[in-house]
């Protein structure tokens, strides 16, 4: 995920395009971004981080500051990313997702209470 950010900061189009995983990409690679693109993004939260059980899926909740046109904005999402051939790839999300309690069921799907399985930030 940070390193994603990254990418949004520098304005890597490409690098972006190849961790996105190829079964969710839509369109062919973009285009680099506009020097505008590249200096709105100011400050990555990362709120929420889990490993799936079987180690080949993750999730990363976050909130994404930005500035544009002069107000500071925030992008916050649960996203998705699956790991194949040592590599972890982004395959979706969900943008404003409900705010997860300590002693809400983990969205790891493993049963348990957030607060005994994954990372909370």
């Amino acid at each position: 995920m940070r390193s994603r950010y990254t990418a949004f900061t520098l304005g890597d189009a490409n690098y972006l395009w190849q961790t996105h995983h190829p079964d969710f990409r839509q369109g062919d690679a973009p285009s680099a971004f506009s020097e505008d693109e590249k200096n709105q993004w100011k400050k990555l939260q990362i709120l929420f981080s889990c490993h799936l059980t079987n180690g080949l899926a993750g999730i990363v909740e976050f909130k994404a500051y930005y500035q544009e046109h002069d107000q500071l904005n925030i992008l916050h999402e649960r996203s998705n990313f699956v790991k194949s051939q040592e590599r972890w790839f982004y395959t979706d999300g969900e943008f404003a997702p409900k705010s997860l309690a300590r002693n809400a069921k983990c969205p790891c799907n493993s049963g348990k209470k957030l607060k005994q399985c994954c990372k909370k930030s």
